[in-house]
């Protein structure tokens, strides 16, 4: 929020970072993440988003939903699909995203989280 109140920025977007829901706020609002692929690769299975600025810019984030894969053979099943990739045992080791804008202690700065 310093850097927005420094810069005279109400709101920073950003995006290339794949979020569950197709978006998260960080930063009481003042940051968004979005991301609007759908089922990244192939196995993810996570919304996409996009932002429609309404009257006023008021930001009003609009889901993308994923598709559920057709299924055509038991080559192509979800259970063999799931089993064959490797994205999907990254989505699994992956921590949550940390939240951001929680209070801090005066020894959690130096953490990821802080940023």
């Amino acid at each position: 929020m310093e850097f927005c109140n420094h810069n005279d920025l109400q709101l920073i977007v950003r995006a290339h970072e794949c979020v569950m829901d197709g978006f998260e706020r960080f930063a009481q609002g003042h940051l968004i993440t979005l991301f609007s692929a759908t089922n990244y690769c192939g196995t993810a299975n996570n919304a996409g988003a996009i932002l429609v600025l309404g009257r006023d810019l008021v930001v009003v984030p609009k889901l993308i939903h994923p598709l559920p894969p057709a299924i055509t053979s038991p080559e192509t099943s979800p259970e063999r699909h799931l089993e064959d990739t490797w994205m999907q045992e990254l989505n699994v080791q992956r921590p949550p995203t940390p939240t951001r804008g929680r209070p801090q202690t005066a020894n959690d700065r130096g953490s990821l989280a802080w940023i």
